[in-house]
C-alpha cells in the first residue's frame, strides 16, 4: 500500500467518524478514493511547481554566470582531454578576442590550432604533454586574428579528472597580452640599439648615482 493511499484511508476514516457513520463499507471506500485522487493531484501540482521553480533558479543562475563570464576580459573555454581536444564550451567573449561567434569556434575542432603561429606549434605541443603530468599550466603564444594579424595570448589550463583519475576535460582561459609583449619587445630593441650605439663610441661612457655612495649605474 502506498503512503498516499494509507493517508487517504486515515483521512476518510476520520471524516466518517465525524459524520457518525460506521467504519468500513462502500461509502468509506468511495471517500478514500476521492481523497486519494485529491492528494495525488495536489502532489503532482506541487511537483510541477517545484520543477518550474528549479528551472527558474537554473535559468537565473545560468544568466548570471553568463554575465560574469562576458564581463571578464578573459575567454573561458572547455575542451575534451583526448583525441583532437574537441571544444565543448566557450564564453561569448570569444567574439571580441577572435572575431568569431561561439558557434563558429565550437563547430570546428581545428579552429584554434589552425590559427596558432607556425613557430609556436611545437612549443605548445610539448607544453600540453607536460600539463597532463602536472594537471595545470600556462603558456604564451601567438594566434592569428580574423584580419590576418597576430596577437599574443596567455593560455592557462586546468586538467579535470574523473573518480578513477582519468583525464576527461580541459578547462582554460585566454587573455590578450599583446600590448605587454609588444612593450617588452620595444624595450628589448631599445636596449639593444643603445648597446650598439655605446659600443660605437670611442670613449668610455659611465654614470653614477648623485647621492649616497655614488653607485655606478653604467
Amino acid at each position: 500500500m502506498s503512503a498516499a493511499r494509507k493517508q487517504a484511508e486515515t483521512v476518510a476514516a476520520k471524516v466518517m467518524r465525524l459524520l457518525g457513520a460506521a467504519p468500513g463499507g462502500a461509502d468509506v471506500e468511495a471517500l478514500t478514493l476521492l481523497i486519494d485522487q485529491a492528494l495525488s493531484q495536489a502532489a503532482q501540482a506541487q511537483e510541477k511547481r517545484d520543477l518550474e521553480r528549479i528551472a527558474e533558479v537554473q535559468a537565473s543562475a545560468h544568466a548570471h554566470l553568463g554575465q560574469l563570464l562576458n564581463a571578464s576580459p578573459a575567454v573561458i573555454y572547455c575542451r575534451a582531454a583526448s583525441g583532437h581536444y574537441k571544444p565543448t564550451f566557450v564564453s561569448d567573449s570569444v567574439t571580441k578576442l577572435f572575431g568569431c561567434s561561439p558557434r563558429d569556434y565550437l563547430g570546428d575542432p581545428y579552429f584554434w590550432r589552425n590559427r596558432v603561429h607556425p613557430d609556436d606549434v611545437a612549443r605548445i605541443d610539448a607544453w600540453v604533454d607536460r600539463m597532463f603530468d602536472q594537471d595545470r599550466g600556462s603558456i604564451e603564444y601567438r594566434v592569428r586574428r580574423e584580419d590576418g594579424t597576430y596577437m599574443w595570448l596567455h593560455d592557462r589550463q586546468q586538467l579535470v579528472r574523473d573518480d578513477k583519475g582519468e583525464p576527461v576535460e580541459i578547462v582554460g582561459s585566454w587573455t590578450d597580452v599583446t600590448e605587454r609583449r609588444e612593450a617588452e619587445q620595444a624595450g628589448a630593441e631599445a636596449r639593444a640599439q643603445l648597446d650598439v650605439l655605446l659600443g660605437a663610441v670611442p670613449v668610455v661612457v659611465y654614470s653614477f648615482a648623485a647621492t649616497g655612495d655614488y653607485k655606478q649605474l653604467m
